[in-house]
């Protein structure tokens, strides 16, 4: 699949690079187990704790299309969380990083002296939700945090 022009902007392109998709959905599913999400923390030390409670984390696949998309729910993210997180998903599916070595990694049995979070593009929030407060669109929520500041 070649670089679409108009979607540059808002995703990343992996160029001759050859992903395992089953291996990264299996590294998905040791995301979510994880409670203690320092390893995917671009500076844990800012943080009374690095506990989050990751409640989905999924990889879509379009192959046709040449294209997939990452999701994940927590109560909570992290400096870098969710940039780390693609960086060791593409590590895994590239074959740079076995499954026991990444589990290793998010065990905190292995410290990494090096590690480089996945470019920003085509990362998001699309959405967010407290219990104590009920909107029915983003924009709802984004009228009532301006509130005071105009």
């Amino acid at each position: 699949m070649k670089k679409d022009p108009v979607l540059i902007r808002y995703s990343n392109f992996y160029e001759d690079v050859t992903l395992d998709i089953e291996m990264m959905k299996q590294a998905c599913a040791l995301i979510q187990a994880t409670t203690d999400c320092k390893p995917l923390c671009k500076q844990p030390e800012l943080y009374d704790n690095t506990l989050c409670q990751i409640s989905a984390c999924t990889l879509f696949v379009n192959e046709d299309q040449g294209r997939m998309r990452f999701t994940i729910t927590s109560n909570r993210f992290l400096r870098g969380m969710v940039r780390y997180c693609i960086y060791f998903l593409v590590k895994v599916g590239s074959g740079e990083l076995t499954l026991d070595e990444f589990k290793s990694i998010l065990n905190q049995e292995t410290l990494l002296t090096q590690k480089q979070p996945a470019l920003p593009h085509g990362l998001f929030l699309s959405h967010v939700e407290y219990p104590f407060l009920s909107f029915q669109d983003s924009h709802q929520l984004i009228r009532w945090m301006k509130t005071g500041l105009e």
